[in-house]
C-alpha cells in the first residue's frame, strides 16, 4: 500500500551551513500554511520569497547586537518627537 507524503513530515536536512538556517524556500511557505490555516497559490508563495529571506537577514543583524542581560527591558515605546520647551 502507497501512501501519499504528508505536508507536516519533515523533509531530510540538507542545510550544510553547520547549524546556520538555510533561506525560506515555498516549502517552508506551505508547511506554515497549515499551521496558520491561510492557502496560498505556488505564484502567491514565491512572491512571499524576497521578503521572508529579508526579515531572516534583518533578524540576522538584531541577534549580532550584543546587549548584556543587565540592559532593562523597553516597557514604553513612544515615537513622538517631544515638544520644544
Amino acid at each position: 500500500m502507497s501512501q501519499s507524503k504528508s505536508v507536516l513530515q519533515p523533509e531530510p536536512n540538507t542545510n550544510t551551513n553547520k547549524g546556520e538556517p538555510g533561506p525560506i524556500t515555498t516549502d517552508h511557505i506551505a508547511a506554515a500554511e497549515v499551521i496558520m490555516g491561510l492557502p496560498f497559490t505556488p505564484a502567491e508563495r514565491e512572491l512571499m520569497l524576497p521578503g521572508a529571506n529579508q526579515i531572516l537577514t534583518h533578524y540576522d543583524e538584531l541577534r549580532a547586537v550584543d546587549l548584556p542581560n543587565q540592559v532593562a527591558p523597553a516597557l514604553q515605546f513612544n515615537p513622538q518627537i517631544p515638544a520644544p520647551l
